[in-house]
């Protein structure tokens, strides 16, 4: 199933989707939660908005949520338009480690 595929960043969405930014290709998958499916997001085979895709993060921007996409091929991050939130982060507290 990932034949050609070199997955780099990951990130959850708020409805358990699984965003996957691939080295090679320049694309970005989505791994629906609770399947197998796997959709394309976005692909760029010129490699000029994607290129060499590496992290991946959700953002939101004027109220609407995005999906931030590091470039190391050209280094620069790209913004992809998205239609869920990321997940909410989860800060563990450090005990006994005395911080």
């Amino acid at each position: 199933m990932l034949d050609g595929l070199v997955p780099d960043g990951l990130a959850f969405a708020e409805d358990g989707d699984l965003y996957v930014g691939t080295y090679r290709p320049d694309a970005v998958l989505i791994v629906r939660g609770g399947s197998r499916r796997v959709d394309l997001l976005a692909h760029d085979p010129a490699g000029q908005m994607l290129a060499s895709p590496t992290n991946v993060a959700f953002a939101m921007h004027e109220n609407a949520p995005y999906l931030m996409v590091a470039n190391i091929g050209r280094w620069h991050l790209a913004r992809v338009p998205v239609e869920v939130r990321g997940a909410p982060l989860h800060h563990p507290v450090a005990t006994g480690l005395g911080f």
